[in-house]
Order: C-alpha cells, then structure tokens, then sequence
C-alpha cells in the first residue's frame, strides 16, 4: 500500500541539544505513525512511503542505514522540496 507522507514531527536529539530527528510522520489521511513503525513497515516490504513536492514529483522513502535501520530519509535526487525536513510540521 502507498502512503503519502504530509507531516513531520520533530524532536530533539538525545546526543545533541542542537539538532533534531523526526520522531512521527503525519499520512495523507491524517493517521500518525512513529519512525519505528514507519521503518517496520518499510522493512516488511508490504508498506510504501512517499512525499510529494511541485510538478507532481515525489520521492520514496527508505530506512537508512540498511544494515541497522534506525531513522528515514528520502532517496536521493535533485529536489530540496522533497526532502522530509522541508514539510510542514504538526
């Protein structure tokens, strides 16, 4: 299943007090999943995650590392606009 992804949640990370990782993400249809199981859906293969930027582009999103998955992130192109931390937060 395809799922788009509208919305970032933000906090701070626990090793450093100026940078900050996304904690959840906000879907199309207005559901909240947290990183984790944004991960373990990508991981099983059954889920796919997008985010949608001008000229009806879009973007995957994969878990990063592969090895040892612990944040998401979008492949990588050209379009800053796609990019997870440019989206609107909630």
């Amino acid at each position: 299943m395809r799922h788009e992804i509208v919305k970032v949640k933000l906090g701070e990370d626990p090793f450093s007090k100026f940078l900050t990782h996304i904690q959840a993400v906000m879907l199309g249809d207005g559901s909240v999943l947290s990183v984790p199981e944004v991960i373990r859906s990508i991981k099983s293969g059954d889920e796919f995650f997008y985010t949608h930027a001008f000229w009806n582009q879009s973007a995957k999103v994969i878990a990063a590392p592969v090895s040892n998955p612990t944040y998401i992130k979008t492949e990588a192109n050209d379009m800053q606009q796609d990019n997870l931390l440019s989206l609107p937060r909630f």
